[in-house]
């Protein structure tokens, strides 16, 4: 039967039920990993879905009200969305276009009951699911992300490092340091120490400060497959970093390290431990993300990129569903 309904994230059943009838997907699509967003008590997780002749359409998304624009009131009774932190986006059992413009129109019809503005897409570049965006959004290639081709083995895993990464893994080992995965729910604390030690030193944006129970959630919903590495001197952590491990690839969420122990490359000695573990585990890829910002030069990306020559394309879209509000919310900023 032709038809379509939203879920919300509390639905884990129904939630998960749909995922499992699709071909691929990710951590990022997981109820859980989205509940794990929803702690300013406003921000609400919903999952649309389609079934038009067996086919289905996947989409789940983050809303919120809008209350105010430029430092002034926004009407009443309005929300906007964005997909979730990270790389999510739709999914499909088909690209066909006739199916994908008649599965998208049930959702225009709740976006407007919903009286839902605007949102913002992240895509997700192992899946390549922008080509599914609804008809109307503007699609735009944002940046690259780097990922280690595993599959490949330990020793191209070496060999395919650049030279400073080589060295700087040398230079930790030659340091004596250490890196071993712990429990996160036994050492939460001291990763959030270093974490929030971290943040205030490279001055981020509040968003990334996440509360004690954002971690909470992600465990309960992720459970052993959220990873905790940690990198010692001696008895002291220098390094740590969390990673989700879902189906046979892994991805870097967040890391910390220790300004006064820079030179020691713990950084450098933890990602290439977490990789060798990892093709221990027999997982084919490793995705590290891409940098902070889009400028040439960025930190992070540079560091990502001295560790696999392999790039994804990451995608962004954006969809205004609504152009009276939206000119008039623009008008109002």
């Amino acid at each position: 039967m032709d038809m379509w309904t939203v879920f919300t994230a509390a639905e884990h059943d129904s939630w998960r039920r749909q995922l499992d009838r699709l071909p691929r997907y990710d951590v990022y699509h997981e109820a859980g990993y989205h509940q794990a967003y929803e702690t300013d008590g406003l921000t609400r997780a919903h999952a649309y879905v389609a079934e038009i002749g067996g086919e289905i359409l996947f989409h789940p998304i983050m809303i919120r009200p809008i209350e105010t624009v430029g430092g002034k009131a926004a009407p009443p009774g309005l929300c906007d969305a964005e997909t979730v932190y990270g790389y999510s986006g739709p999914l499909a059992t088909s690209h066909d276009p006739a199916f994908l413009t008649e599965a998208w129109q049930g959702y225009e019809d709740w976006c407007r009951d919903q009286h839902l503005v605007c949102e913002f897409q992240r895509f997700n570049p192992l899946l390549g699911n922008h080509v599914l965006a609804a008809p109307g959004s503007t699609v735009w290639h944002d940046r690259s992300t780097v990922a280690i081709d595993l599959s490949l083995g330990e020793d191209q895993l070496w060999s395919r490092y650049a030279g400073p990464q080589r060295n700087r893994v040398r230079k930790a080992q030659k340091s004596g340091l250490q890196c071993a995965e712990r429990a996160l729910r036994d050492d939460l604390p001291g990763f959030l120490l270093l974490y929030k030690l971290t943040m205030e030193k490279l001055s981020a944006d509040e968003f990334y400060k996440f509360p004690q129970s954002y971690y909470e959630r992600l465990l309960e919903a992720l459970g052993p497959n959220l990873k905790l590495f940690v990198v010692t001197l001696g008895d002291k952590d220098i390094a740590a970093a969390l990673f989700m491990v879902h189906g046979d690839r892994m991805h870097y969420h967040l890391g910390c390290s220790s300004p006064a122990h820079r030179d020691f490359a713990p950084n450098n000695l933890l990602f290439h431990e977490v990789a060798r573990w990892a093709i221990a585990c027999g997982l084919k890829t490793f995705h590290l993300g891409g940098g902070r910002t889009l400028a040439p030069d960025d930190t992070l990306l540079r560091f990502k990129t001295r560790l696999s020559p392999k790039r994804l394309d990451q995608f962004f879209g954006k969809h205004i569903h609504d152009c009276h509000a939206y000119e008039d919310l623009c008008a109002m900023w």
